[in-house]
């Protein structure tokens, strides 16, 4: 256990860290954007191809025959085949993209309907595959910088190590919220996604309108499933990257054998979130909690509060 510096046993020394915090809150919440924008481009990408891939299938038509009743050649099997192969490489496969993908090179050879439906997935998973990189990456990195910034505030030269330690910090990454972790979430949300991409296919190769009728509004309808299936995407990381930064600001208390803890609501705060902020459960002063009893974070999807260490005068403040 970590010694606490006597000079900083003061209340003085406590506001200016609420301060510290709540900037720290601010400035989270504007990193939140930047990696929105990383993931835009992703699903950017995703959308062009599967707008590339719309109106290449239809182009292909030879006549106004539904979608569903078009054979499937064997040249276009082994056309689709060698781009899936391009587009997600058998080396970056996960459990989750393997399944789909077994399913989508099954499914593919039953009609050209079938067929577009697998090469709308293919670019789904290689969209779900970078996502799924990317944010593993984020959240091991803003745990460890976080643990980082918590030893720079309580004096420390350097952060402790058993913190730092690849398996503990992936059991961090990976434990998730209510037993689910990130990356499950992610595929299921994908699978959301690919249920209504593949009904609205349906649904529009069935109208009886033109080739070129039907390619227009599917990439329409296409385009606006993917925008809201980015913006669920957001909320996760928002969600995610608040439970590993407060794991860290907990695990950094334990480190430093603090009892209690201070919560700090976002700017933008729900009710809840506030109440939290403004209660005073055992009389220590507003959102002073004991280690044990603090409400973990997050209290809700998108929540962006957060945790610093605190000191209660004339009472025992660290750990035994």
């Amino acid at each position: 256990m970590k010694r606490i510096p006597k000079n900083r046993l003061n209340q003085a020394y406590w506001d200016a860290r609420d301060t510290i915090t709540d900037d720290w809150i601010k400035e989270q919440i504007e990193n939140d954007k930047y990696f929105a924008d990383k993931l835009q481009k992703i699903y950017d990408e995703a959308l062009k191809l599967m707008q590339d891939d719309i109106y290449r299938e239809y182009s292909k038509l030879s006549s106004n025959l539904p979608l569903a009743q078009q054979k499937v050649s064997q040249a276009d099997i082994e056309e689709l085949e060698k781009y899936a192969e391009k587009v997600v490489p058998k080396k970056d496969f996960s459990d989750e993209a393997n399944k789909r993908m077994r399913l989508y090179n099954a499914t593919m050879r039953i009609n050209r309907l079938e067929m577009l439906k697998s090469q709308l997935g293919y670019e789904l998973v290689n969209a779900g595959l970078k996502v799924d990189d990317q944010l593993k990456d984020h959240l091991n990195d803003e745990y460890q910088a976080e643990i980082k910034r918590q030893a720079g505030i309580f004096g420390a030269t350097v952060a402790p190590k058993s913190l730092l330690t690849n398996k503990h910090v992936a059991s961090v990454v990976m434990a998730g919220v209510n037993g689910v972790d990130f990356s499950k979430r992610l595929w299921t949300d994908q699978d959301l996604l690919k249920a209504k991409l593949d009904s609205i296919l349906i649904q529009v190769a069935t109208t009886g309108k033109s080739n070129q009728e039907l390619a227009r509004k599917l990439v329409g309808l296409v385009s606006d499933a993917v925008k809201k299936k980015r913006y669920v995407t957001e909320r996760i990381v928002r969600t995610e990257t608040a439970r590993v930064q407060a794991q860290a600001q907990k695990d950094m208390l334990d480190e430093y054998g603090f009892k209690y803890c201070k919560w700090h609501a976002e700017p933008s705060a729900c009710r809840v979130c506030r109440n939290i902020a403004q209660d005073d459960p055992d009389g220590n002063g507003f959102g002073v909690y004991s280690i044990d009893d603090v409400p973990s974070i997050p209290i809700h999807a998108n929540c962006r509060c957060a945790i610093s260490a605190y000191w209660v005068d004339n009472k025992n403040s660290r750990r035994k």
